[in-house]
């Protein structure tokens, strides 16, 4: 095990994927039960990522619930073909200025929150309209994917649909875009994520298993999407192989190991919206310097030019009593560090490595103490002591930023 400032280097795996997709020619669908209840009222949230080719004969279907029945339609439309639209029941057709690149992955999203229909690229909003009204409920109507049950189907390749019965934010499109989702968050209706890569099934991923099938009927035939093997620009990560998955306090080096990180400096590491120092990067490992931090479920991202990911672990703070700077060693800047802290305001951030005895407290008894052992043969700093750990008495004080 190779030494890090703490003593201690974590290794958690990590997997990143791009996953899969289906390729829709311009006949094909995936089709879903109709969402039983009493319509979704005044809230709904479509989104998707899509890859589509450009032409100028038909609209570019992405999620409806239309047939004899207009619940809802995501699209870009023939009209221009290169622009998006929303269509909501007695709403209408809503379509936003912005052209919508072809050829390549980019997420789109719209909502309705009985008050605005708001239209959405990577992220960014593109149009905000008022609006009233409620959306259709079309119990019978099946929902469609790559078309409308007619002849209004895509052309190119689309990933990761969710479907919501509540509006989304702006901050939540942004933040979840590149993230799988659990499948039980509040609201998620369906999460069709097309990972099988064979078959005539495309499994929803929400609690509520509204699977889909390819084309018109269970067996195969012409109206059949294909599927790809690598879909939008999904970073699926764990590190499931750390038992139990630890990072320390401060001071470690942390190597998550997948595929698609950028050995050319551009991978981020945040934590919190703080950025951690990157150590190092290859396409397959990137190394960064754990910060500080409380105890408890802490998320990690990584964030590349094309790709974002997010790593869920259990933060458990170590420590080494008595080294208030977290450089891995007691001496002389610690005890002045945390004078300064005391009478200066200066800033600790560890503040259990600071309490030398222990004792829950803040003290300058804490400073003497250390100075004590360093120069005069005075006793050791409590526990964890002389190998980093865990604080093992409950107080008030804390690791974090």
């Amino acid at each position: 095990m190779k030494l890090a400032a703490l003593l201690l280097v974590c290794l958690p795996a990590v997997e990143a994927v791009g996953g899969g997709a289906l390729r829709f020619g311009g006949q094909q669908q995936v089709l879903i039960s109709p969402i039983p209840g009493p319509g979704r009222t005044d809230r709904i949230t479509i989104e998707a990522w899509i890859n589509y080719k450009w032409q100028f004969v038909r609209h570019n279907r992405i999620l409806s619930q239309w047939s004899s029945c207009l619940a809802y339609s995501l699209f870009i439309p023939w009209e221009d073909n290169e622009s998006l639209e929303i269509e909501i029941g007695v709403l209408g057709r809503i379509r936003s200025s912005v052209s919508i690149p072809a050829a390549i992955w980019v997420h789109v999203a719209g909502t309705y929150d009985g008050r605005f229909v708001r239209l959405f690229l990577d992220g960014e909003p593109i149009l905000e309209v008022p609006a009233s009204g409620i959306i259709p409920d079309c119990p019978s109507e099946r929902i469609a994917i790559g078309s409308d049950q007619g002849s209004h189907c895509f052309l190119g390749m689309i990933d990761e649909v969710r479907l919501w019965s509540i509006a989304r934010t702006r901050e939540e499109i942004a933040r979840d875009r590149f993230r799988v989702l659990h499948g039980d968050e509040e609201g998620l209706e369906g999460y069709w994520r097309f990972e099988e890569g064979e078959g005539q099934i495309a499994a929803d991923s929400s609690a509520n298993g509204r699977d889909g099938i390819l084309g018109r009927q269970a067996g195969t035939d012409d109206a059949d999407p294909s599927w790809v093997a690598q879909g939008a620009p999904i970073l699926e990560i764990s590190a499931d192989d750390v038992e139990p998955p630890l990072l320390p306090t401060a001071g470690c080096e942390v190597c998550l190991h997948g595929t698609g990180f950028d050995p050319g400096g551009e991978t981020e590491i945040r934590i919190e919206g703080r950025s951690a120092p990157v150590m190092s990067a290859t396409e397959d490992r990137v190394c960064f310097l754990a910060p500080p931090h409380d105890d408890g479920s802490l998320e990690i991202e990584i964030l590349t030019p094309l790709e974002r990911g997010i790593a869920s672990l259990q933060y458990r703070s170590l420590l080494l009593r008595g080294d208030v700077s977290g450089d891995g060693v007691i001496n002389l800047g610690d005890p002045i560090r945390l004078l300064n802290h005391l009478f200066a305001n200066g800033t600790i951030d560890c503040q259990d490595a600071a309490d030398g005895d222990d004792d829950g407290k803040l003290t300058i008894g804490d400073a003497i103490g250390v100075l004590g052992y360093l120069f005069a043969d005075g006793l050791p700093p409590r526990r964890p002591f002389p190998a980093a750990g865990s604080d093992p008495t409950p107080d008030g004080l804390y690791c974090g930023w």
